[in-house]
């Protein structure tokens, strides 16, 4: 499929129209921060709830037994290389945690492993300086070949670009501990 065909078959996806958080009442609530691209947008659904917000507020907040309060900042062209800048733009003060999920951009440009690692090295190392000490969760790509439109010769080869970015990532998160 070309550029262009997938550009016009991804805009006929649902994506959600409601704002990009999601609560889960109950007692001192967590404050959790999505950052990304990819699946974080909610491609398939029309609401928030049913994405990635509303499923890590419910399931953390049954977990803890607390409340969660889970806000997103996403758009389907974010990329890691520029994720630090928008991140220090954000009042990260007022969050407890923050999952970092990007990637799907980068396997698909067949971006180099180098720069990859580069990039999420210096995203930690900024993180380590304005997040003090919060936990961040860096979460795996999803293999690219389970999104419908790169089901295709192009994904196959997308999805061995986010294996490599996966491991790299695994490595690089393991030595920031």
């Amino acid at each position: 499929m070309s550029r262009a065909g997938i550009k016009a078959t991804l805009g006929r996806v649902p994506r959600p129209f409601d704002d990009p958080q999601s609560i889960a009442p109950g007692p001192n609530s967590d404050r959790i921060l999505i950052f990304g691209a990819g699946l974080v947008v909610g491609w398939g659904v029309s609401t928030h709830e049913l994405a990635l917000p509303g499923f890590l507020a419910r399931s953390l907040s049954s977990l803890t037994g607390r409340g969660s309060d889970v806000e997103l900042v996403a758009d389907p062209d974010n990329l890691l290389q520029n994720a630090l800048r928008q991140l220090n733009a954000l009042p990260l003060w007022r969050y407890d945690a923050l999952v970092v999920v990007l990637g799907v951009n980068e396997a698909l440009q067949l971006a180099p492993l180098k720069a990859w690692r580069r990039n999420l090295a210096a995203l930690l190392t900024g993180l380590e300086e304005t997040f003090a000490g919060k936990p961040v969760v860096v979460a795996g790509i999803q293999r690219i070949r389970s999104i419908p439109v790169y089901d295709s010769m192009l994904g196959g080869i997308a999805d061995h670009q986010a294996t490599m970015f996966n491991r790299a990532s695994a490595q690089i998160c393991a030595q920031t501990v």
